[in-house]
């Protein structure tokens, strides 16, 4: 959870759901840190907390308020949600904007319903690029820590394969379940392709020239995945696209795939 170096306590109330909610931007930074510190010099009590994360909060499932089983990551396309809190939206201008109640048997505080609130339905959408690379973080830390040690070990019984597994999973499953939002960097000037466009379609592509922050970590995991010679390498090199090709950008013209399909980890990520 965030943590307020000035009130010396970790943060579980805010006006901006995604802060206390473990992920978006906000909510995961610091697991994002956390994950890099283990990656790079791990020792046993640090890992154990990556891997009380992974197996409790971010993959594992534990019960809400009302008995329904949750994780932060979803696991039918291992999607990633925005946000493990939600609140109560009140009313604009006397009109409802939401049916749902918030999280059950929660604590809540009166910052929590003034500001940039969610509800669950908003917090539990997966269709968020931006998401991805914070969590892809953890998996990649737990993968390296458990390969380079041999005296560590995952209490939860993780394995380094399984964690690069599923490193590689929540890469394939931006696309599936967030498709080229924010997602790809296209370089205008140097690719043929783009510059045989029209200028209409550059346009409706201008949304792509964007990078994911933290998203270097996807040129890492692929480099990880070829070295293992994984099973999973060629569908993250080319961004998801596996036998169907690449999915075309939200509002982008169909052809929209085709251009922007060359290898993912060259085009996709800012450091």
């Amino acid at each position: 959870m965030p943590y307020d170096r000035q009130a010396k306590k970790h943060v579980l109330n805010d006006g901006r759901t995604f802060i206390v909610g473990l992920s978006d931007e906000g909510g995961a930074g610091a697991n994002v840190g956390f994950a890099t510190k283990v990656k790079h010099r791990p020792s046993q009590s640090e890992l154990d907390r990556l891997d009380a994360y992974i197996s409790k909060t971010l993959w594992g499932l534990q019960l809400d308020g009302a008995g329904v089983p949750v994780s932060l990551q979803e696991h039918s396309q291992h999607g990633v949600r925005s946000s493990m809190f939600w609140s109560v939206l009140q009313p604009v201008n006397g009109v409802a904007r939401s049916n749902e109640s918030g999280m059950p048997g929660y604590d809540y505080k009166q910052e929590d319903f003034h500001g940039w609130q969610w509800d669950r339905a908003r917090g539990f959408s997966t269709g968020r690029a931006y998401n991805y690379p914070h969590q892809t973080v953890s998996y990649y830390a737990l993968y390296h820590a458990l390969r380079d040690n041999d005296k560590l070990s995952s209490k939860s019984g993780l394995s380094a394969q399984w964690a690069l597994k599923q490193a590689a999973s929540t890469i394939i499953g931006m696309w599936s379940s967030a498709g080229r939002w924010y997602s790809q960097m296209v370089e205008t000037h140097s690719d043929p392709c783009m510059n045989s466009l029209s200028n209409l379609c550059r346009s409706s592509l201008s949304h792509l020239l964007q990078g994911l922050m933290a998203g270097t970590v996807f040129l890492r995991v692929l480099e990880d995945l070829e070295a293992e010679a994984h099973p999973a390498a060629p569908t993250v090199k080319v961004g998801g696209a596996g036998a169907g090709g690449a999915p075309a950008a939200r509002g982008a013209p169909a052809d929209a795939a085709a251009p922007t399909r060359r290898s993912f980890v060259t085009a996709h990520c800012t450091a």
